[in-house]
């Protein structure tokens, strides 16, 4: 575990895998969302809400998005080198 900053500039703990290498990987896959236990409808919470929320998540889980933009630069100068020959 080591001390990282989070996209909202707090610090927060993370392990990272020391043999994680990003430039092996080309795609990021992102299951959609699985709750468990089933949420069930209440009072307060009706049964159309409870269809609604998968639909209502946009973009990567928070704290994704820069590890992706990281890999797109990334992605993006390798192919420079690849096609431009540089």
């Amino acid at each position: 575990m080591h001390k990282m900053q989070a996209p909202d500039g707090s610090t927060r703990l993370a392990y990272r895998d020391p043999s994680f290498v990003p430039g092996n990987y080309d795609a990021v896959l992102l299951e959609p969302m699985v709750y468990y236990p089933q949420p069930q409808a209440t009072d307060e919470v009706s049964p159309g809400t409870l269809q609604d929320i998968p639909g209502r998540q946009t973009g990567p889980p928070r704290g994704l998005q820069p590890l992706i933009d990281q890999w797109t630069r990334q992605a993006a100068v390798e192919m420079r080198r690849i096609v431009g020959g540089k």
